[in-house]
C-alpha cells in the first residue's frame, strides 16, 4: 500500500514504543507490535487526525484532494 511507504519510510516500527518487531495483520489493516504494552495494536490512522473517524483513509484522502483543488 502506498500509504505505508509514505508513512513508514525507514520501516514499519511501533506508534507508541518504537519498536521495529511488528507484525502486519491484513485481513484487518492493523499491525501489532511484539512488545509487551498496552496500545500494542495499531493502524495508519493511529496518531492523526482520523483516527477517531470510522471512514477510512482512501475516503477521505480523495476527499481532501477534492477539497484543496482550485
Amino acid at each position: 500500500m502506498a500509504f505505508i511507504a509514505i508513512l513508514y519510510q525507514n520501516g514499519i516500527a511501533g506508534r507508541h514504543c518504537g519498536s521495529t518487531a511488528v507484525v502486519e495483520m491484513p485481513k484487518y489493516q492493523r499491525f501489532r507490535c511484539r512488545e509487551k504494552h498496552a496500545k500494542s495494536w495499531f493502524t495508519l490512522k493511529t496518531g492523526t487526525l482520523f483516527e477517531d473517524s470510522p471512514l477510512p483513509l482512501s475516503t477521505w484522502l480523495p476527499a481532501l484532494w477534492l477539497r484543496i483543488q482550485p
